[in-house]
C-alpha cells in the first residue's frame, strides 16, 4: 500500500544499513542499530554539507522498525530488534500558510489559463500534488464542483473546488488542443509530473517574493481557511484525505 516513493526511500535506507553493517539479520541487535544511527550523520553527510537533521534519522529508524517487524513476523528472525531503540524525538516545525492577501497576490501573477487553474484547483481541493497528477477530466464534474481523487494509502475521496476553480478550468480546457484525458498536461502535452508542478509554483512564487511558494504550502492553506470559515475539523480532515 506504500507509494513508490516510499518504497524507494525505504530500500535505499536498507541498502546504506547493510551496506555499513555487514552482518545477518539474526546478528543484529538493539546496540547495533543505535550506534549506526549514531553513527550515520558522519558517515552519510549531506550533499550540501548542513548537518543531518533529528527528523531524517527519525525516518530511517522508522523504516528500520517497520523492515524488521516484517521479518519477526514472517519468522525469519526470532523478534524486532528495533523496537528497544527509543523513538529519536525532534522539533516540530509551525506549518504556516498564506494569508488572504498573499493569495490574491498570487492569483494576480498568473499569467496563463493553465497557471489560474492549478491554483484555484490545488487551493480549492486541498489536494496533494501527486493526486492532481493523476487527475483526468472525467474525474471532475464542474455541474457539482466535485473532484474524484486517488491518493495516499491507495485511497479514493472525493472533494470539491471553488467556483473560481471551476471558471479558471473551463477556460483552461477550452484552450486545449490535445486529446490526452489529463486534467493537467504540458506543453507538449503530456502529463504533468508532480515535478513540473511544483516547478510552476514556484515561479509563480517567485514573482510576489514568494520564493519558498510549493503546491503542499497550498493544501495548508486551504485547511487553515476551512477551519478559520467554520468547518468542523473533522469534515477537514475527509476532504484532505
Amino acid at each position: 500500500g506504500l507509494s513508490q516513493g516510499s518504497i524507494d526511500q525505504s530500500a535505499l535506507v536498507l541498502r546504506q544499513f547493510y551496506a555499513d553493517i555487514r552482518l545477518q539479520d539474526t546478528q543484529i541487535t538493539p546496540r547495533i542499530l543505535r550506534a549506526w544511527l549514531y553513527a550515520y550523520p558522519k558517515a552519510h553527510p549531506t550533499r550540501s554539507g548542513a548537518p543531518v537533521s533529528e527528523h531524517t534519522l527519525s525516518n530511517k529508524r522508522l523504516i528500520l522498525l517497520g523492515y524488521f517487524e516484517w521479518a519477526a513476523n514472517n519468522g525469519y528472525i526470532p523478534t524486532n530488534p528495533c523496537r528497544a531503540v527509543a523513538k529519536i524525538r525532534y522539533a516540530k516545525p509551525c506549518r504556516r500558510q498564506l494569508t488572504e492577501e498573499q493569495l490574491a497576490q498570487l492569483r494576480y501573477a498568473a499569467e496563463t489559463d493553465k497557471e489560474r487553474a492549478l491554483l484555484e484547483v490545488l487551493y480549492s481541493s486541498g489536494c496533494r500534488v501527486s493526486e492532481l497528477c493523476r487527475l483526468n477530466i472525467s474525474d471532475v464534474c464542474l455541474q457539482d464542483r466535485s473532484v474524484h481523487l486517488f491518493g495516499k494509502g491507495r485511497k479514493h475521496r472525493t472533494s470539491y473546488i471553488s467556483a473560481a476553480a471551476v471558471i479558471a478550468l473551463r477556460y483552461y480546457l477550452n484552450g486545449r488542443t490535445d486529446h490526452n484525458p489529463a486534467l493537467f498536461v504540458t506543453r507538449r502535452g503530456l502529463r504533468c509530473t508532480p515535478d513540473g508542478i511544483r516547478a510552476l509554483i514556484h515561479r509563480l512564487g517567485g514573482r510576489v517574493d514568494m520564493a519558498a511558494l510549493h503546491p503542499h504550502l497550498l493544501r495548508h492553506t486551504m485547511a487553515t481557511h476551512a477551519v478559520n470559515a467554520g468547518m468542523p475539523i473533522q469534515e477537514v480532515s475527509a476532504l484532505l484525505g
